[in-house]
């Protein structure tokens, strides 16, 4: 008698703790189903940003300009070492020097061909830092613009995406992008200080 009691006690408490559970489990499903149907999510196009983000678009064209002339300084290097080598070889073939001249001046053109390279590798090592410093620079900036723009609409999620990204659709209605933007430009007074260098 005490073992059919002492049964059915335990049978009891595991129906009361089965339907707390599930009733607690479902509560949690409807409190997340909730707040799901209330969550509010935004869309920032990142090539939008760049065409029109002034700031970015200033500093786009400095580190153009900047490969630009290092093409150039490597253009015109390469060009005088080449005709200082024409040179060389066309007095050899005109008997003008000795042969152990002609080596002795065509290997330190090629230490200097040598050197030519490591200054090229530095100045496109230096390029690549300059570009990864730039993309940080823009991308803190976007960061910090959308927190800003997000303080009074309070998104739960803010995406963004570019040319060819992972977000395949976006309605129109979410996207924030020249919202954002017009918060990057007029944030940028430097463009003016900029411009003038």
């Amino acid at each position: 008698m005490i073992k059919k009691t002492l049964i059915l006690a335990l049978l009891a408490i595991s129906g009361i703790f089965y339907t707390a559970c599930n009733q607690s489990a479902t509560t949690q499903t409807n409190t997340k189903k909730d707040s799901l149907s209330t969550t509010e999510i935004a869309f920032v196009n990142l090539d939008t940003i760049e065409a029109k983000y002034d700031l970015y678009n200033v500093l786009s064209l400095q580190m153009t300009k900047k490969q630009q002339d290092l093409d150039k300084q490597l253009q015109s290097k390469m060009l005088s070492l080449q005709n200082r080598a024409n040179k060389v070889q066309s007095q050899y073939e005109q008997h003008l020097i000795t042969t152990m001249t002609y080596q002795q001046k065509m290997q330190k053109l090629q230490d200097e061909q040598n050197q030519i390279a490591k200054w090229q590798q530095q100045k496109a090592s230096d390029l690549q830092d300059d570009l990864l410093n730039l993309q940080k620079r823009i991308r803190d900036s976007i960061v910090s613009a959308v927190n800003f723009y997000n303080k009074d609409k309070k998104y739960n999620l803010v995406l963004s995406d570019a040319t060819e990204g992972t977000v395949l659709y976006v309605d129109n209605k979410i996207d924030i992008s020249n919202e954002i933007v017009k918060i990057l430009n007029n944030r940028a007074p430097v463009l003016d200080s900029l411009n003038k260098k």
